[in-house]
């Protein structure tokens, strides 16, 4: 091969992983999150190599949902007589880069995505197990991340973490402090912000997986579920099991008889008897404050049926703004995406990714996995994913199934190849 060619296809590979780590990085890791600059900067590199190694043409599907959310936000501006025009070209921006990403990357995207949080859930668990085994570990940690307690630069994010060493955060020492007894102990957060932040990006690991291999019954599935187990997030359980039902469909009506009747002994015994869930969710259900997520939730409602088609907007100064700032900040995803964006906003997101999703699936020729649209409509109850790069991301799967090389593609399934055209 010509030593040009061997560089170009290098640079290419390098360019494609360091584009997927940026939107994970970016999207939850304490050190790069909140940092305007490093969107920009990963950003103009994903641009380049769209314009070095792609055809460099976009989709009109992709262009139309782009410019429906920024009319969106101008009709908000226009009615609440107040424009934000930061704001605005904020959500647009983050939307471009995760479509590029994905363009540039294409059928690696699945394969990068899953590499990485393998990566990223071995290290949690070598490291959960060290700060739960060692005596005095949290002393020994903090030395160990004193170094890392820094950011590239000013973060925007409230209270910023410091608490890491970039590839793991620490932050799981802070639930041995709650006020609630019952909840307190160690909890694995990976390199994320919190465990149930974590969990969000093991699910769709574990997706991406099956996906991309055409199974989970792996190690890699084994260590994305045992590294879920370990985040102690009563979200995370329940879409985990929903999740394990979806994947492996044909284990459990194989075995039903078994499984099912299992199943419901294990679920009640876990919530009468481990008292870790049991009292979580009695300490969410009970607190109705605008911090837990049902008292969030009722808040953004509110909001929701006062403007419920175009949303009362997303910048700070809006009324709703106001309403969750300080102390009231919400932490409901889906509830604060139908109060600030609108519902004509939550239908054409949740069009494309279950469209995104049935492309993928027939590519793939893998049993249907839009599932994975209510199981994220589930952990978004929990944490604000709709403002995420990574999960917006999710609206432009359908960009992979461009991708002609068939034989990259594991199927397992004797059938002929789906053609399916890129428009």
């Amino acid at each position: 091969m010509h030593p040009n060619k061997t560089y170009n296809m290098t640079l290419k590979k390098n360019l494609a992983f360091i584009s997927v780590f940026m939107l994970i990085a970016t999207s939850g890791i304490p050190f790069f999150q909140g940092q305007l600059p490093l969107i920009l900067i990963s950003l103009m590199l994903t641009g380049l190599t769209f314009l070095m190694h792609t055809n460099r043409q976009v989709d009109r599907r992709f262009l139309f949902f782009v410019v429906l959310v920024l009319l969106l936000q101008i009709f908000q501006g226009a009615t609440g007589g107040q424009y934000f025009w930061s704001t605005y070209f904020g959500l647009i921006i983050r939307f471009i880069w995760g479509y590029l990403v994905i363009r540039v990357t294409k059928i690696n995207f699945l394969k990068l995505y899953v590499k990485i949080l393998y990566f990223f859930s071995y290290i949690s668990i070598f490291f959960y197990l060290a700060m739960v085994l060692i005596p005095n570990s949290q002393a020994i940690f903090e030395k160990l991340s004193s170094p890392f307690a820094f950011f590239p630069f000013t973060p925007t994010v409230e209270n910023a973490q410091t608490f890491h060493i970039i590839i793991y955060n620490f932050h799981g020492y802070r639930y041995l402090t709650q006020s609630n007894e019952s909840l307190q102990m160690i909890r694995n957060c990976g390199p994320f912000w919190e465990p149930g932040a974590f969990v969000g990006f093991l699910i769709m690991a574990l997706f991406f997986l099956y996906i991309s291999e055409g199974t989970i019954k792996n190690k890699k599935g084994l260590i994305f579920i045992i590294a879920m187990i370990t985040t102690y997030s009563t979200t995370g359980y329940l879409a985990l099991m929903l999740s394990l039902y979806v994947l492996l469909k044909a284990e459990f009506n194989r075995y039903k008889v078994i499984v099912i009747p299992l199943l419901a002994a294990v679920s009640l015994f876990a919530f009468f008897n481990v008292a870790f869930l049991n009292n979580k969710i009695k300490d969410q259900s009970a607190r109705d404050s605008d911090k837990s997520r049902f008292g969030s939730a009722a808040r953004d409602l509110a909001f929701f049926i006062e403007s419920p088609l175009f949303g009362q907007g997303r910048n700070a100064e809006s009324a709703y703004g106001q309403a969750t700032s300080g102390d009231a900040t919400t932490n409901n995803g889906l509830t604060s995406t139908l109060a600030g964006m609108g519902l004509l906003y939550m239908i054409a997101f949740s069009w494309m990714m279950i469209y995104s999703l049935k492309r993928l699936s027939k590519f793939y020729q893998r049993r249907s996995v839009v599932p994975l649209y209510f199981i994220f409509l589930l952990i978004s109850f929990s944490e604000t994913y709709y403002t995420i790069p990574f999960f917006m991301s999710l609206a432009f799967l359908y960009v992979i199934t461009d991708y002609k090389a068939r034989s990259a593609v594991k199927t397992g399934l004797n059938i002929p190849p789906v053609k399916v055209s890129y428009t």
